[in-house]
């Protein structure tokens, strides 16, 4: 007896509700058992299987004929088993690691949208290859930047965010490359297609191995973006409703479906028949909660700001008043808040430390700079007066162990001893009866007594210097320094 004997001694509506829960493959394997079932519908004069699944895909397109005839040259049994059975899903990893941020349903199955936080371009990838299944198909919601491309890479191609973007080749050969389309406000893609993207596009992107199928379905209020000197302008697109393409490429290498977006990209994910990890859901789900939790403390933050930009807004319009009814008076300063006077009080107080530091540090360096020019000053005499100790005759009858000389009136040394004690004692009642400053001038002159005949009163009243630099010509210039000793001859 054939398997479908059982299922046809059921009543026709018991059979068509079975064949209703049926896949398109089972429909496909039920419609060579027996002829029954390739037999006309009498309201749609379509073979029962073809009836049945005709109504599960309009079912699923939420009865719109044009989305469930989007794919042509297909039995509706082919059209049943891509819309079940085709989809897949995305890599995490890669995905991840290109700032793409994914949002999945309630119940954690499925994907809902797609986000790009950051800039691009970035590439997202499916998580399977031709080699895995057979068709790949993607259905997804144009919602953010319409900057986009859709094609796909080469399984064996070393994953890159620009791979798609510039054709790029698989180790292969170079006829294992990347290919798609891109959407016309796309600059700098090498791909070999341009079609209008719009937000609300939705696209259907089917590959196997050598061909690629690509619709584009346009909402009806689709705006087009164009340029008018030089800035962008949104206008009615006046376009086709639906544009298909197909390109074929080598067979001979597996590939992947591929998407490049830029900053802001964000996909709804229409497409189904792909499995989702759950611990992919729940950690989704986490870092969701946490980005609405930040969302709403960045909202409260601006909120605030808002608020306090419209109070200061308001004290401005109510001093402006006041200015136009009195317009002899200055108009008063605006109050800032409490965090804000605190703020410039705090500011003003550092200020004021930092002076404070800044003109002690000042006073430092002039006490420092002060001490080191007397220090300076004080070598520079002690150096001075080593130099006329040494050049002095007495100091060179000292070294030479002889008797100090006598300077006499006349200054020669063959005069007689009464003379030269009389000469001295002269010259001693001079001195004493001269002022000090003359005293020290006459102590520094020749003929001048020696410094051990000199009265201790007397040395007191002298200023060390002179005492120390005695003048060889024991005449000063009147700006009060020492004349330069006279060039000698020789």
């Amino acid at each position: 007896m054939e398997p479908s004997a059982g299922l046809l001694s059921l009543p026709p509506l018991t059979v068509l509700q079975i064949l209703r829960n049926l896949d398109g493959p089972s429909l496909v394997a039920l419609e060579q058992t027996n002829s029954y079932f390739s037999r006309k519908e009498p309201g749609s004069r379509l073979p029962l299987v073809e009836h049945v699944a005709r109504q599960a895909v309009l079912h699923r397109c939420n009865g719109s004929h044009a989305d469930a005839e989007r794919f042509r040259h297909r039995s509706w049994r082919e059209r049943l088993h891509m819309e079940e059975s085709t989809g897949v899903g995305f890599d995490r990893a890669f995905s991840d690691d290109g700032g793409f941020c994914f949002q999945f349903n309630p119940d954690g199955d499925a994907v809902r949208s797609v986000r790009l936080v950051g800039m691009g371009p970035k590439l997202l990838v499916s998580d399977v290859s031709t080699r895995e299944q057979a068709v790949l198909r993607w259905r997804l919601r144009v919602k953010g930047n319409t900057a986009v491309e859709f094609g796909v890479i080469p399984a064996e191609l070393e994953l890159s965010h620009t791979a798609l973007h510039k054709c790029a080749a698989a180790a292969g050969g170079p006829h294992q490359r990347a290919t798609g389309f891109c959407s016309q406000i796309t600059a700098g893609s090498l791909l070999p297609l341009k079609a209008p993207v719009m937000r609300g596009t939705v696209l259907d992107v089917v590959a196997r191995r050598g061909h690629l199928e690509v619709v584009l379905t346009y909402p009806a209020d689709a705006k087009e973006l164009n340029w008018h000197n030089g800035q962008p302008v949104q206008r009615p697109y006046r376009g086709p409703t639906q544009l298909r393409f197909e390109q074929d490429f080598p067979s001979d290498f597996e590939v992947r479906l591929a998407v490049t977006s830029w900053a802001k990209a964000h996909f709804e994910v229409l497409h189904s028949g792909y499995h989702v990890a759950s611990e992919w859901a729940a950690e989704a789900a986490v870092a969701q909660a946490a980005a609405a939790e930040y969302a709403a403390v960045e909202a409260q933050a601006t909120a605030a700001l808002q608020q306090m930009e419209e109070q200061q807004q308001v004290h401005l319009e109510a001093a402006q008043e006041l200015l136009q009814q009195a317009p002899g008076a200055a108009m008063p300063p605006a109050v800032p808040d409490a965090y804000e006077q605190q703020a410039v009080l705090a500011a003003n107080a550092l200020l004021e430390v930092a002076a404070q530091e800044q003109a002690q540090q000042q006073l430092q360096m002039m006490v420092a700079g002060a001490v080191q020019a007397a220090a300076q000053q004080v070598a520079n005499a002690a150096a001075q007066a080593a130099a006329a100790a040494a050049a002095s005759p007495f100091a060179a009858a000292a070294q030479e162990g002889g008797p100090q000389p006598s300077l006499a009136a006349g200054g020669m040394p063959g005069a007689e001893p009464d003379a030269v004690v009389e000469l001295e004692s002269q010259d001693r009642h001079a001195e004493l009866s001269m002022p000090a400053p003359s005293v020290a001038l006459s102590l520094g002159a020749a003929g001048s007594c020696p410094l051990q005949h000199t009265e201790p009163a007397m040395c007191a009243a002298l200023p060390a210097p002179l005492l120390l630099c005695p003048s060889l010509s024991g005449e000063l210039f009147q700006d009060g320094h020492l004349q330069p000793p006279p060039a000698s001859n020789t």
